[in-house]
């Protein structure tokens, strides 16, 4: 089956993996995340090609098709794609969907919060649909502030507040 080898750093770490559709898999990869992911690129190939691909970085597997990002793995991917860097754009109602976009994914903000998933799902929902509209409860928001900060995050007060209200 033809298709593309792509390849996602995250926390270290490189995914190498095959998909008929790279940039959707890269969405999901990156919602199911514990770090930031950094789609590199991806190149046409097979799954046998991925396999190879897997074999001869062998030594350096973590788990899975999770390698470690050594100079020589970093190095082979560079050779075989054209670089993208593609991160995660905010879906759903804002500013919810935004702080969750800095966060890289709702899993992550979740354990920023410490709240489930659903909770954090429920601040990108549309109100008529039984969320919050994009706003994130105010008792929730100095924690996400401190784990921005010791994440290193972009995140500041003003991303708490829609547009409109930064004026």
């Amino acid at each position: 089956m033809s298709g593309f080898i792509y390849a996602v750093e995250s926390g270290g770490r490189v995914k190498i993996g095959f998909s008929e559709k790279p940039d959707r898999r890269f969405h999901k990869i990156a919602s199911d995340a514990p770090f930031p992911c950094t789609l590199l690129g991806y190149w046409p190939g097979t799954v046998a090609d991925e396999l190879d691909i897997h074999a001869k970085f062998n030594a350096v597997r973590v788990h899975g098709e999770w390698f470690a990002a050594t100079t020589d793995l970093l190095v082979f991917v560079s050779a075989h794609v054209v670089p993208m860097s593609k991160t995660v754009e905010p879906k759903g109602c804002e500013p919810a969907a935004s702080v969750i976009a800095k966060f890289s994914s709702v899993k992550e903000l979740a354990k920023a919060a410490d709240v489930s998933i659903h909770a954090v799902g429920r601040w990108r929902t549309p109100k008529e649909k039984g969320g919050t509209g994009g706003h994130i409860p105010h008792w929730h928001i100095s924690k996400i502030l401190q784990a921005a900060q010791d994440m290193g995050l972009p995140v500041s007060a003003e991303d708490f507040f829609p547009a409109e209200v930064r004026t």
